[in-house]
């Protein structure tokens, strides 16, 4: 007889509702380790994207400085090769000697050797020399 006097029948049912909590119990426990595992991954994933991201940003601010950088070099030779106030001698085109007009004020000399604006510096820095280029 059971301890409680109720017979041997509640006590299998009783081993059997302790077995089959036993047996959820060891399934629960595995599925927790493989979930910390899967948290741990995506951790590891997610400091990984988090680091990737921090140098991506750091590039990115970079090159940002660059085109800065660039633009004002580009705005400051832009500024420099203007076109001269009056008409420069120099050769021209066909290859004879003349006036010039309008001519940079950067490129040759306005006494002698003037050349023709837009130059190719101002060409260059503002893109004009590939207009038609393909």
């Amino acid at each position: 007889m059971s301890i409680d006097g109720r017979g041997p029948s509640l006590n299998r049912s009783a081993d059997n509702t302790i077995a089959a909590l036993k047996s959820k119990n060891g399934r629960l426990e595995e599925r927790i380790t493989v979930l910390e595992g899967v948290a741990k991954a995506n951790a590891d994933d997610r400091d990984s994207y988090m680091e990737q991201t921090a140098e991506l940003e750091g590039e990115r601010d970079r090159a940002r400085g660059i085109a800065v950088e660039f633009e004002q070099r580009v705005s400051r030779v832009q500024q420099l090769h203007q076109p001269f106030p009056e008409p420069v001698q120099g050769y021209l085109p066909d290859g004879s000697y003349g006036y010039i007009d309008p001519a940079c004020q950067m490129c040759g000399t306005p006494d002698e050797y003037g050349a023709p604006w837009p130059c190719a510096t101002y060409k260059a820095a503002t893109g004009t020399d590939l207009e038609g280029a393909a």
